[in-house]
């Protein structure tokens, strides 16, 4: 079924539709087209079809809104008057933004599970097919079941899977879960649909079908390797039933209906306060005539309406995405999805008849295409790339990409937005069109309504509260209603600014999913490269060279390994239609092959992964596998890839943000931006009516204050544009083409330089004794029980705050909290070394707080005209909102990304411990003395110095040592980690990168050669196992380096950047006001607006520009800085930690009898009784237990109860509660002494600090001091209250994890002993 596009509708919202002769469903849609063509009244889908204009309900709630407003505007009785004031004393916008942003987020995880499901189960369906043409055909002797057979059960295995899919589809589609007959077509003969129909689950009864037919194909002998394979198709079978089912569970559990009621009802209430509030604006219209009654009668009813839709058009996507599987038009396009799934699975089928090869051992000749020896010579370089001095962007030339940037200076360049750092800009937002188009369309709305005097203009433009020829009688309820509206346009700001950022958030999200499951398929194509080279061996050539057939057959299961990675990325990118002509200029496909895949329209990539399997069934069949459970971990690999480019292509790419959502956050946006227009327009008409420096400052201001909400929302709405689809063309997206020679490069060097049956025997007859007792030098380490004062004696700060360090380099690895959050309140206390590893380290942030102040300073003191008409800025609070949320959010995905990498290079650290720990008790016989000659301690040893030396290989890789220069492989020399046939190795200057990847390709051979040589206990199972161990190590390892080798957008990361310091600019014009009326007064005042305007700003400064200067910080925590992670002891530890594992092998204790259980021993419940507190557990509803005290339940209505009275003792002392923390008593002391002290104290230092007030006589009513108290007061709690969320969020998922991992030592534990 072929997508159609039909003009009448989708041409200027750029959506394509389903065909006319299916349902109407929405397919895609042009992100730029839909973002900016977000007008709720046009039908830009017939009859509003897929938004969330569709459906009467939405446009009842706009009438009755309307019709309410009206009503209450036009009457004139004392209720109607206490309504009209009632927002005045209620106002739940803030709840409700924040409610209604956790409900959106929710549908929308819920929406993409969904989805997520639903494409498992179709590219699990493709997988099983093609293990199905691979593994089920005739045994190798001939004998058996006939062919033609086989054929057939192969083709029923695949009906049966698209008849699941299809069956499960009708169930969730149809009302009560009715499954019609004639809908399933040729799927299902009559005879099954009689076994079917009646039955309450049929798509299982099916799977049953399927799981039936695989076991009995085991049993003939028609399924090739059975040990392996029929548990791989069984999983399958399992996760496909397990997906639907989940489906199920989703669709039937909606979410809670208290908490939907919840949201409504507060929804309800909002509206209702914001129709009183914006009737008492439409009450005043009846004392004007012309075009200000036309004002004070369009903003009620446009805010009304604007309000009601973006309310219940966020509602609606809960009716829209609840159950995407119905025959709606916003609902997943199922017969697009079956048909592609049908296809494909046929196609798996019909490929296996007509393979590109007769056998993989013919021998190639000479020069071909599976030559390792041509194809290394004709290595190509990789694109070349240039770095901007200025900048440090570092870009790829052609085609053009950026690759890295250095995060600080890239901040601090921000403010030049408009330089081209870049070629016209590209990889930046100021590259798009879109943009320059949107700037130049709202400064010239800007023009027109501040300029024009006509009734349109004057309507628009915001009504002024001073306006001098309002009647006097009327003026303070005039005045009135244009602060309500003013206070609504606040409202509409910070609704924009919530939702804004969820969606940036959840771009972001899907953006680093791709080049995550992107990562995979890189990952799962090196490990494959590894164990091809490790243990794909011919079995009569153990002491020298293996064949040319079987170093060709290598060769090509490792191209074509690459060939699909290549195909994946072609058809990510929109250009399969040049690919193969393309990819045999590269040498990845030969001229047969594509002849092959040309007639392949869709998943090419799918057909070249079939091949790879049967490869590697004709190799386990020719037995140059060592057993079933390594072909078995080699098919899993290959079914991996399929995963991952299945989940790319089909789910995330074919599956776009839904329409609905993009059209009202792009609605909610471009009011905002009409609003602020409007708003601004009352400066600029006012600024035509003043002299000089005020006219300029009224000119200027509006300007720029459009201009930067334009470049900051704009922006921030365009990165769904930059980042739908991350491997195209553009310079912002990802670098296809270096990725695709790196690992062509990569593999092919593994296989290249894996060590061969006679590499593998010198191995082991090196003696390693010398080497296992290495020279390394012993890093300067304070253990956690030694006083930090033996180490550092001078430094008195660094005892008090209980820092534990590491020296030599400088490391900070832990600290005490409490005293850290103490200590903070003076920051200038060096409580490390000079200051290192604090944000007072950086010269970034130094100069910032310099600059800044210098700024405020030339800004405050100086009287000329630039300074004055800087001065005259309005309050920045719409860009501070919006900095202050999407800066919070930055710096999440920062400390997320960090902590990631943390988890990763924990992983390589534990797996190096547990493979240590297998190798110490698998190789061999621990405890005996039978050790030939010392070659069981020689491959313990072997593995032992291969984990560190690949962990060392990857600090070295993750600093860029080995592109800086110097010698990097001669301190590994030094202490005995490498020797110099291995350091030649790495040393090759060809060799691209992950260097640690070779070192495990030399891991897996040595346990290969140790199992051959009947080293290892149960060799078959055990070796897999290593082999899998290894594995993790290096999937964390090769993730580790993506990590930091992809960075955050930078059009985001400067954009972000840039917004942090216009708002600085303008807060600093802002608050030199205050400084400049320190000129006015003498004494304590002066001190005073002196004081809090450096305060202030330097306060301001070290916030918003510190988090970004973090930024650098955490970028690359594997540096020698003093933030960073502190490799050097944890290199050290893992030195000790597995060369202990070895060592103490060989001491086992004796096995002894359990303890008996004492037979008066009691239950461990009657314990709890015992010692609980049954006085606490009434009154408060918490259960303790005793010795050592804690808690174990609660009840959560009493204990909301009970928290009412803070000071009542809900459990002993009130441990466990956060007034057991003396930190907080004397937080809470310090306070009470500081507030005591400014409060009553008449010093000059008291009224220095003091802020100003309403009600101080010293101030004039001329300088507006206490506004500035106020702004300065709410704007800094507004800020902590987000900053101090984010934290608290960061440290319950950390004790979360802390917990999670525990129970899974508990879990593994219960399992040990059930074993």
């Amino acid at each position: 079924m072929a997508w159609a596009h039909i003009p009448s509708w989708g041409w200027l919202s750029g959506i394509h539709f389903q065909k006319k002769d299916a349902p109407l469903r929405i397919l895609s849609y042009t992100p730029w087209r839909a973002l900016f063509t977000s007008l709720p009244v046009l039908p830009w889908t017939p009859w509003y079809k897929g938004t969330f204009m569709d459906g009467l309900f939405l446009w009842f709630q706009i009438v009755v809104w309307l019709a309410y407003l009206s009503i209450l505007g036009s009457i004139d009785n004392k209720g109607a008057g206490v309504l009209r004031k009632s927002s005045s004393v209620i106002d739940l916008q803030s709840l409700v933004n924040f409610l209604l942003g956790l409900f959106v987020s929710l549908v929308l995880a819920r929406w993409w599970t969904l989805r997520t499901l639903y494409q498992k189960n179709m590219g699990l369906c493709v997988n099983t097919a093609r293990m199905v043409a691979t593994y089920i055909r005739l045994p190798v002797d001939g004998y058996g079941t006939p062919e033609k057979e086989a054929a057939e059960i192969r083709i029923k295995i695949v009906r049966y899977l698209n008849l699941a899919t299809t069956i499960a589809c009708q169930t969730f589609s149809n009302p009560g879960g009715k499954v019609i007959r004639k809908d399933l077509g040729e799927l299902v003969t009559d005879e099954e649909w009689e076994l079917l129909k009646d039955h309450p689950a049929k798509f299982v009864v099916v799977y049953m079908w399927i799981a039936s037919l695989v076991r009995w194909c085991a049993q003939v002998g028609l399924l090739s390797c059975p040990s392996a394979t029929l548990p791989l198709l069984q999983k399958n079978i399992s996760r496909m039933r397990g997906s639907l089912g989940d489906i199920g569970m989703y669709i039937n559990a909606q979410l809670p209906l208290c908490y939907v009621h919840l949201l409504s009802m507060a929804i309800h209430m909002s509206l209702f306060v914001l129709a009183n509030s914006l009737a008492s604006v439409e009450f005043v219209q009846r004392y004007f005539t012309g075009a200000r009654r036309f004002q004070l009668i369009f903003w009620p009813w446009f805010l009304s309406i604007m309000w009601t839709i973006a309310y219940w058009g966020l509602m609606k996507l809960q009716t829209l995405l609840e159950n995407p599987f119905n025959f709606k038009a916003f609902g997943f396009p199922q017969e697009v999805y079956r048909l592609r799934m049908k296809e494909l699975t046929n196609l798996m089928l019909n490929e296996m008849s007509q393979l590109p090869y007769k056998t993989p051992h013919i021998e190639a000749e000479e020069g071909s295409i599976d030559d390792l020896e041509h194809v290394v010579k004709g290595f190509r370089a990789l694109p070349k790339t240039s770095r901007n001095i200025i900048s440090t962007l570092e870009v790829q030339d052609e085609p053009l990409r950026i690759l890295r940037y250095e995060a600080t200076r890239a901040n601090l360049l921000s403010v030049s937005l408009f330089i081209p750092w870049t070629s016209r800009y590209k990889g930046t937002f100021l590259g798009t069109p879109h943009l320059w188009v949107l700037l130049v369309f709202w400064t010239a709305v800007l023009s027109w309504l501040g300029i024009s005097e006509d009734p349109v203009a004057r309507t628009f433009r915001m009504p002024d509260p001073t306006d001098a020829s309002v009647p006097v009688d009327i003026q303070p309820t005039y005045k009135d209603a244009a602060n309500t509206l003013s206070n609504n346009f606040v409202k509409v700001q910070k609704l924009a600014i919530f939702i804004l950022g969820l969606y940036v958030s959840l771009t972001l999200a899907r953006w680093w999913s791709m080049r995550d499951i992107y990562q995979g398929v890189c990952n799962r194509t090196k490990d494959l490269a590894v164990m091809v080279g490790a243990y794909l061996h011919s079995p009569d050539h153990e002491e020298g060279e293996d064949t040319k057939p079987v170093q060709h057959l290598r060769m090509k299961i490792v191209r074509y390994m690459n060939l699909a990675h290549a195909l994946i990325l072609s058809e990510a990118d929109g250009t399969t239609s040049g690919a193969l002509s393309t990819l045999r200029y590269r040498g990845f496909v030969n001229d047969e092959e594509i002849r092959l895949l040309e007639p392949v329209t869709r998943n090419r990539y799918s057909v070249v992964l079939l091949w790879v399997q049967d490869l590697l069934r004709h190799c386990y069949d020719s037995q140059l596998l060592p057993n079933a459970y390594i072909f078995a971990r080699l098919q899993k690999a290959v079914s991996r890839v399929d995963d991952a480019a299945d989940q790319i292509i089909n789910m995330y790419l074919d599956t776009q943000l839904p329409y609905t959502y993009i059209q009202v956050v792009s609605y909610i946006v471009q009011v905002f931006l009409f609003v602020n227009v409007c708003q601004q327009a009352f400066y600029l008409n006012e600024a035509w009516s003043q002299t000089d420096v005020q006219q300029l400052a009224g000119i200027f201001w509006p300007y720029f204050q459009i201009i930067t909400s334009v470049v900051a929302f704009e922006s921030f709405l365009i990165l769904h544009i930059f980042l739908t689809n991350p491997f195209g063309k553009e310079a912002q997206h990802f670098p296809t083409e270096r990725f695709i020679e790196e690992l062509w490069q990569q593999t092919l060097r593994t296989i290249q330089q894996a060590p061969s049956p006679a590499m593998e025997t010198a191995l082991s007859s090196v003696n390693l004794a010398s080497s296992m007792s290495l020279n390394v030098k012993p890093s300067k380490v304070v253990p956690i029980g030694e006083s930090f004062e033996n180490i550092h004696s001078d430094n008195f700060w660094a005892r008090v705050m209980g820092s534990l360090m590491h020296y030599d380099p400088l490391k900070v690895y832990k600290y005490v909290p409490w005293k850290a959050h103490l200590l903070s309140i003076f920051p200038l206390i060096p409580i490390t070394p000079g200051w290192r590893g604090t944000i007072l380290r950086s010269t970034t942030f130094i100069l910032q707080l310099v600059f800044w102040s210098g700024w405020l300073g030339w800004v405050g003191f100086t009287d000329n005209n630039t300074s004055q008409m800087l001065r005259l800025v309005a309050t920045p609070s719409n860009l501070q909102n919006l900095v202050t949320f999407l800066l919070g959010m930055a710096m999440t995905l920062v400390i997320n990304r960090w902590w990631l990498m943390r988890e990763k290079y924990g992983s390589i650290l534990s797996g190096s411990e547990e493979l240590s720990l297998m190798a110490a008790s698998l190789i061999g016989t621990p405890g005996s003395t039978k050790d030939f000659g010392g070659l069981d301690a020689r491959i313990r040893k072997e593995v032992v110095r291969y984990c560190n030396l690949g962990q060392k290989l990857l600090v070295l890789e993750a600093r860029r040592s080995f592109e800086k220069g110097g010698e990097p492989m001669q301190e590994l020399l030094g202490e005995g980690l490498v020797t110099e046939i291995e350091m030649n190795a790495l040393r090759n200057p060809q060799l691209v990168a992950n260097r640690h990847t070779l070192v495990f390709s030399w891991l897996t051979a040595v346990l290969r050669q140790g199992s051959k040589q009947g080293r290892v206990a149960f060799p078959d199972l055990m070796l897999t196992r290593l082999s899998s161990n290894i594995g993790k190590i290096h999937r964390s390892a090769d993730d580790v380096l993506t990590l930091l080798n992809t960075q955050l957008p930078f059009a985001y990361v400067q954009v972000l950047s840039w917004c942090v310091v216009v708002f600085l600019f303008m807060i600093c014009c802002y608050t030199a006001n205050k400084l400049f009326s320190g000129r006015n007064y003498v004494g304590a005042m002066q001190y005073n607006l002196y004081f809090w305007s450096f305060f202030e700003v330097n306060l301001r400064v070290s916030v918003f520009m510190g988090i970004p200067v973090m930024f650098g910080f955490f970028e690359n925590p594997f540096t020698r800085a003093a933030t960073s992670f502190p490799t050097e002891k944890f290199s050290r530890d893992l030195w000790k930690h597995t060369n202990e594992c070895i060592t103490q092998s060989q001491n086992i204790p004796r096995l002894c009898a359990p303890p008996e259980a004492k037979p008066d021993q009691a239950p461990l419940a009657t314990k709890f009784q015992t010692f609980a507190t049954k006085w606490y557990k009434a009154l408060s509803g918490v259960d303790l237990f005793r010795n050592p005290l804690r808690l174990l339940r609660y009840d959560p209505w009493r204990l909301h109860f009970v928290a009412s009275y803070v000071v009542f003792p809900s459990t002993p002392w009130w441990r466990g509660t956060f007034l057991s923390s003396g930190f907080m008593w004397v937080m809470m002391a310090l306070g009470l002494l500081y507030i005591s002290y400014l409060g009553f104290s008449d010093e000059p230092l008291a009224r220095t600090l003091r802020l100003c007030s309403y009600t101080s006589t010293a101030v004039t009513t001329s300088v507006p001091c206490s506004k500035w108290s106020t702004d300065t007061v709410s704007n800094l709690q507004n800020l902590t209250n987000f900053i101090l969320g984010l934290y608290i969020g960061l440290v319950l998922t950390r004790w979360w994890k802390i917990r999670e991992q525990h129970q899974v030592v508990f879990g593994r534990t219960n399992d040990i002993a059930v074993l």
